[in-house]
């Protein structure tokens, strides 16, 4: 996790919360939306959902359980609203969290709820594996087998609407970035449903 410090206007806070695949891109997304935040004046955090589950159940993916998904659900919510409490504007979690559940476990324990902006970062199975086989710091998911089950084993249809699409397989990280920018930053960013306000 990331933080910049200084007391935000509680108008100008907004959620954003990327998920994909595994190796979509969405930590490196979250880290360069948070400095392009802090860099227009803005106090930013970025939030590694992967991180906290590794708190929660350790870093093999094969035995993460059900329980410790939700557990770590709890504690991103926690430090979510512990940041927007101390004045943090732009919060961004990225997880590989696909299930509308998941996300919705992070939601209900937000005190207040600020406006949120639902991101998916597309990535083919193919460009996902070469991605994650050349990140040293990954575990289990530098597996091509294990991208390829894990990306197998997301059921598309119940993956809850979107306000932002974007394919990393075609579009840069810079490209990405300014994508959701765009809708974070202009006119005072999304409103409680995402959209432009």
């Amino acid at each position: 996790m990331t933080r910049a410090t200084g007391a935000g206007s509680a108008a100008r806070r907004r959620l954003v919360l990327l998920t994909g695949p595994v190796a979509a891109g969405k930590t490196t997304v979250a880290e360069r939306l948070a400095t392009l935040a802090r860099e227009q004046g803005r106090t930013a955090a970025a939030v590694d959902m992967d991180e906290i589950v590794a708190v929660v159940a350790g870093r093999d993916w094969t035995s993460v359980r059900s329980a410790d998904r939700i557990a770590a659900c709890r504690l991103a919510s926690a430090i979510v609203t512990e940041l927007l409490d101390l004045g943090t504007e732009v919060v961004t979690v990225a997880g590989t969290t696909l299930s509308p559940f998941e996300w919705d476990e992070v939601i209900a324990h937000l005190h207040p709820a600020p406006p949120i902006l639902h991101v998916l970062l597309r990535v083919s199975v193919a460009e996902a594996q070469r991605r994650a086989s050349r990140d040293p710091r990954r575990g289990s998911t530098r597996d091509p087998g294990f991208v390829a089950s894990l990306a197998g084993a997301v059921a598309w249809e119940a993956v809850r609407h979107h306000d932002v699409e974007l394919d990393t397989d075609v579009l840069g990280v810079n490209e990405v970035v300014a994508a959701i920018a765009t809708r974070v930053f202009a006119h005072g960013g999304p409103d409680a449903g995402g959209r432009p306000q």
